[in-house]
């Protein structure tokens, strides 16, 4: 029983390194967001809003935040070129606000997106912001290689409140350690393994 408590921390202190781990992000890696759009209904019928992003843009460690068209408020979040040392979890948050106000809940969440990365290096993901201060991660774009669609990011039944706030983020997700890739599935043998012994 101390051997495998033993390991069980060490696992943990492995997974612990593993969130300051740095990784590289490539050069030429990018993400566009282009239309949001807000649906919902009420006693008045549908209603579809789009949703704007407002300032957020610069350079944010390795990522640079444009805005390609001057008339059209999307954004263009890219890597420049390739950097190395860069700690999980770095990243720009971006925000914005509706075209109108909203008074209906949101049961429809729509967002055109492209993006061309390696998923183990950065990540898009779209988040909500509720009234009560809390966040909940309601989407992300974690395949890798070029990936383009307009989805639809809420499941049946999932609402977004008027008071409620969304915004994207970008950031840096360095790949697993090797040692920790190994350690977690042999933790789960000696478990077995000492389970089966008894």
């Amino acid at each position: 029983m101390r051997k495998l408590a033993v390991i069980l921390v060490v696992a943990g202190l492995l997974g612990l390194a593993q969130a300051g781990q740095a990784g590289t992000i490539n050069a030429g890696s990018y993400v566009n967001i282009g239309l949001v759009a807000l649906w919902g209904t009420d006693q008045a019928g549908t209603h579809g809003v789009d949703w704007n992003f407002a300032g957020g843009l610069g350079t944010y460690g390795p990522f640079v935040v444009t805005q390609p068209d001057p008339l059209w408020p999307q954004r263009t979040i890219s890597v420049p070129s390739t950097v190395p040392g860069v700690l999980s979890g770095t990243g720009v948050d971006l925000y914005g606000q509706p075209e109108a106000l909203i008074t209906f809940p949101v049961t429809r969440l729509d967002v055109g997106y492209e993006t061309d990365y390696v998923a183990t290096q950065m990540i898009l993901q779209l988040h909500v912001r509720h009234n009560d201060g809390t966040d909940e991660l309601l989407w992300t774009q974690s395949r890798s290689g070029y990936r383009s669609g307009l989805s639809n990011i809420l499941w049946p039944g999932q609402t977004i409140l008027p008071t409620d706030a969304i915004y994207f983020r970008v950031a840096a997700v360095p790949e697993p350690s090797a040692c920790l890739a190994l350690l977690l599935p042999t933790v789960g043998l000696l478990w077995m393994r000492r389970r089966t012994a008894r």
